[in-house]
């Protein structure tokens, strides 16, 4: 792809993550996207070929760099592995407190088009699996460290912890309060005594 094109598609994929976190992807249209990347309507259709095609890319290209931020979270972190895990929780309490539009962009797009959009469910499940893959890997060391209880399945324990804190995200917004995530932090990642 020629740089000009791959730099105008990488323009609409920012713009429409920035209006899809504030309006939404329903209630964010074509002409918002193209607007906001300083980019013709028609040029739009080169890139992409539907809405729900720039959905799937747009979950794919959110995801990626939020899978790039954990990659380098894991790597500098000098902590045991559930310490690790459990700053990533912190983290993103972190970000509700700092911003109540710290919602995760995949999930609150998997709420709204994954039913009917068989693009945006693929790209939202490999998301959603390359994500619970890392923390099984993170809740067996920590299992193997003894600081979690070894006969938990570490992959059933990541796919539980996934949905706590996409949970907690939607909850801890309507609240505009974040102990949903201390729930986490205090209930299913306590260590092991």
């Amino acid at each position: 792809m020629p740089r000009q094109t791959k730099h105008t598609k990488d323009k609409f994929l920012n713009a429409g993550a920035a209006l899809v976190q504030e309006k939404g992807f329903d209630n964010t249209s074509v002409a918002d996207i193209a607007a906001l990347a300083g980019a013709p309507k028609g040029s739009f259709f080169n890139h992409f070929a539907s809405k729900d095609d720039f959905g799937a890319a747009l979950i794919r290209h959110f995801g990626g760099g939020e899978r790039q931020h954990v990659m380098a979270f894991l790597e500098a972190s000098t902590g045991t592995p559930l310490e690790t895990i459990r700053a990533m929780v912190q983290r993103r309490r972190d970000s509700f407190n700092s911003s109540q539009n710290c919602g995760c962009l995949v999930g609150s797009m998997t709420q709204t088009v994954a039913g009917r959009s068989e693009a945006c469910r693929v790209a939202a499940n490999e998301h959603f699996e390359a994500a619970r893959e890392v923390l099984a890997g993170l809740i067996a060391a920590a299992q193997e460290a003894g600081e979690m209880d070894p006969d938990v399945d570490p992959a059933r324990l990541a796919s539980l912890l996934q949905s706590a804190m996409q949970g907690a995200m939607i909850s801890a917004k309507s609240r505009q309060d974040p102990a949903p995530f201390d729930d986490i932090l205090e209930i299913i990642l306590k260590p092991v005594q």
